[in-house]
């Protein structure tokens, strides 16, 4: 993620904690130029949600 803020959280027995953190990313950084937040799956690599100021 070259130098971009990277939260990690394994347990996908706590989704709606992780689904909680990335609804919390997205207001915290909602007004940087050029965010974009996706929350994936990180042994399908499947893109879960994704968050971005041109949606």
């Amino acid at each position: 993620m070259r130098g971009r803020p990277v939260l990690v959280d394994c347990d996908q027995s706590r989704e709606v904690t992780v689904r909680e953190k990335f609804a919390s990313w997205v207001g915290e950084r909602r007004k940087i130029p050029g965010a974009r937040i996706t929350l994936a799956d990180e042994t399908t690599g499947q893109e879960l949600v994704i968050w971005s100021q041109e949606n």
